[in-house]
């Protein structure tokens, strides 16, 4: 019952929104912060997803609609987003779908996936830097509502950053309001690893936020710089909590997918204003992936189709 009136009320507040843009704000409307956890970021608050650049990002679903995670438009046909969401539908990306500037009941395109695009070829499921995906969708959604330029981030990008202590901001569908996009701003780079093929944030991120972008804003216009696959915990979820408070969100710099990026044909944009490795990116990102581990692929074991009720762990 109490989560009806949840739904309600967001629907209702949606559906109200006439022609006017949200401001990324601190969520200050009361009909929202009643029904929010106690836990919840206040900074978090919603975004038009009518609007660039958020309709370009959206919800993939899988098993209808009861799970999902963020993704977000990088070519006519592709959605970047976290690996470990589609994997157990490796099989069957038809069952997977995009829903771009998702809100309520409501969305500004749709497609169905056709194929995955890995970051290794393996018989197990991603994780670390190779935690990120490619979805090819059956409709030029891209051509409808636009796609996110980026920008090349590895260790040289990821000191100058931090150097200026410039701040960027995370997107994604929180579990906690999953029918929302919502955007967290003053996002500040943290440590790296993995040679800086992993990074860290200080913004609070959740389940649902997998996969979503991480957008670098230069003269006002928005670059995608990563995607989040997670967080570093602190122990176990307090009493009223949903989930263990996350200290540090970890995300994958852009350095790790440029050499893939590149080749579907959107050049990066400059990360800084006297940057001129656009159009080295792909020899970039050769050089700074050259440390990545490799192995030898295994052909996939045969799968059956799961039931639209299993839940992933």
């Amino acid at each position: 019952m109490r989560r009806q009136r949840v739904l309600d009320a967001t629907l209702a507040l949606l559906l109200n929104l006439g022609t006017a843009h949200y401001a990324v704000a601190a969520e200050t409307d009361p009909a929202v912060l009643r029904w929010l956890p106690h836990d919840y970021p206040r900074d978090r608050a919603r975004v038009d997803p009518r609007a660039l650049p958020w309709r370009a990002i959206g919800r993939v679903n899988r098993h209808g609609s009861h799970q999902h995670c963020t993704g977000a438009l990088v070519g006519e046909r592709w959605v970047l987003t976290a690996a470990h969401f589609v994997w157990p539908l490796r099989q069957f990306p038809d069952e997977v779908h995009f829903l771009a500037g998702f809100a309520g009941d409501r969305y500004q395109a749709h497609s169905r996936v056709v194929r995955f695009r890995w970051a290794a070829l393996t018989d197990e499921a991603p994780r670390g830097a190779d935690d990120w995906a490619l979805l090819e969708l059956r409709e030029p959604l891209g051509r409808a509502v636009g796609v996110l330029p980026w920008a090349l981030l590895d260790t040289e990008g990821y000191t100058r950053l931090r150097a200026d202590e410039r701040a960027f901001t995370l997107v994604g569908y929180r579990g906690d309001r999953p029918f929302v996009q919502t955007a967290a701003r003053g996002c500040r780079l943290g440590e790296y690893a993995a040679d800086g093929r992993l990074m860290t944030h200080d913004c609070p991120t959740a389940p649902g936020d997998s996969g979503g972008p991480l957008l670098l804003e230069r003269a006002g216009t928005y670059l995608l710089i990563g995607i989040g696959i997670g967080g570093l915990t602190a122990g176990q979820a307090t009493a009223g909590a949903r989930w263990p408070r996350i200290v540090q969100g970890v995300f994958i710099p852009s350095a790790c997918f440029a050499a893939t990026l590149t080749a579907l044909g959107p050049a990066p944009r400059p990360l800084f204003t006297d940057d001129a490795r656009g159009a080295t990116a792909t020899a970039v990102a050769a050089r700074t992936l050259s440390t990545a581990p490799t192995r030898p692929a295994r052909p996939a074991p045969v799968a059956r189709r799961p039931s639209p009720d299993s839940r992933h762990r």
